[in-house]
């Protein structure tokens, strides 16, 4: 078994994005999610039918836990301050969530596609991190 490698920062740049110019793009500082995140996720997966996944619940706890920050948001305009609910229960890693105000401006799609490369940032072992 080789390695899974532990990202305390990663940039994401969505696949749209990454065709324009770097200063319009918008970039996602990710990192990747602690066992006890994870084990969390995996506890709260299940919906209240077996087998059926609370799919929206689970993207929105794996953005508040492994997103770190946004830079350059809008590209080019009056940037969004993205700040965390201070008032709200901590999650694992001991971190607030995400104020429901800052997530509701990256669009559904986003927010999946940011989720996926969260989870996926645990999957990743050195070797393939150093061949990236």
């Amino acid at each position: 078994m080789k390695p899974v490698q532990i990202f305390s920062e990663f940039d994401f740049v969505l696949p749209d994005d990454q065709k324009l110019k770097k200063e319009e793009q918008t970039v996602f500082v990710l990192q990747s999610l602690t066992v006890e995140q994870e084990a969390f996720l995996d506890d709260t997966i299940e919906g209240e039918v077996p087998g059926q996944m609370k799919y929206g619940s689970t993207i929105l706890n794996v953005l508040h836990m492994g997103l770190k920050g946004v830079k350059n948001f809008p590209p080019g305009g009056k940037q969004i301050k993205f700040a965390r609910d201070e008032t709200a229960e901590k999650l694992p890693g001991d971190v607030h969530p995400w104020k429901s105000s800052c997530l509701q401006r990256i669009d559904v799609q986003s927010r999946r596609l940011i989720s996926a490369k969260i989870r996926s940032l645990s999957q990743i072992t050195e070797e393939e991190s150093k061949n990236s």
